[in-house]
């Protein structure tokens, strides 16, 4: 159960600057955390997913480029 502070950050941070994991709370897969993020952002599971994606290589992009030289 979110914690209305929780809840509320989670309302307002960009969309583009989100992640989601399980690392730190293992009380809720993964599959539960997008299913909840979505419904608290009126999203549904496969939006919120494309949008995890492009987040992910965005972040990512030129972290595995290999340097020549």
């Amino acid at each position: 159960v979110m914690t209305n502070v929780f809840s509320e950050m989670l309302a307002y941070i960009p969309i583009n600057s989100v992640f989601l994991e399980t690392d730190s709370d293992f009380s809720m897969n993964i599959k539960d955390r997008y299913a909840t993020f979505a419904a608290l952002r009126q999203l549904d599971v496969k939006t919120l997913r494309e949008q995890m994606f492009l987040n992910f290589t965005t972040f990512y992009k030129d972290k595995w480029k290999h340097h020549v030289g």
